[in-house]
Order: C-alpha cells, then sequence, then structure tokens
C-alpha cells in the first residue's frame, strides 16, 4: 500500500482471512467456534434499594413507580436470590448437588 491509496481496512480482512479445512468443516456443521459455559454476565453492583427504574412521568403515577420499583428484582438482587435457591435445594437433596451446582 502506497502513500494516498485508498486504505480500506475491511477489505484488507476480507482479502487477508484464511480459513483453514478443519476449520471450514466445523462451519459447515454448524458446530460452535467456541462456547463459554457458564456464560458471563456484567451484573450492575447497587446498593439495597438503590437499583434504576425507569419510567414516564406522563404515563405513570408517582405511587405507582414506588410501587413498581419495590415489587421488580435489579440482576444483582436475582442472581443472589437464585444462589440462595440452589443452595437450598443442594442441602435439601445432596444426592442431586452435583447437577445444581
Amino acid at each position: 500500500m502506497g502513500i494516498g491509496e485508498n486504505n480500506d481496512e475491511i477489505q484488507q480482512h476480507i482479502d487477508s482471512r484464511y480459513v483453514s479445512t478443519s476449520e471450514a468443516v466445523w462451519w459447515l456443521f454448524h458446530y460452535w467456534m467456541h462456547e463459554e459455559k457458564p456464560n458471563v454476565v456484567r451484573l450492575p453492583v447497587h446498593t439495597e434499594g438503590g437499583h434504576f427504574v425507569v419510567f414516564n412521568p406522563e404515563l405513570n403515577a408517582p405511587n405507582e413507580i414506588l410501587e413498581n420499583a419495590a415489587a421488580k428484582n435489579s440482576k444483582l438482587e436475582a442472581y443472589f436470590k437464585l444462589n440462595k435457591a440452589e443452595k437450598e435445594y443442594a442441602d435439601q437433596h445432596p444426592e442431586n448437588a452435583s447437577t445444581v451446582m
């Protein structure tokens, strides 16, 4: 590539991409190229009861907004509740504990 030439990085990537025989077979048979198990999810950290609540002030009354916010769990709170429930289940059913956690 010389000075003043158009630098098309996308076309350069497409032109230089090499697909090996084994990778092509994996693609043809629709196998996963990689897997994240368990999947990684970012949990928004907040203080207790301090999670974000989205609302439309024109459609919702203030007391309705507060009631809805108190009834909903954030991702972080739901994660903690799930872990607690799984631990309780594992304690009650030790024969299945390895499949739960």
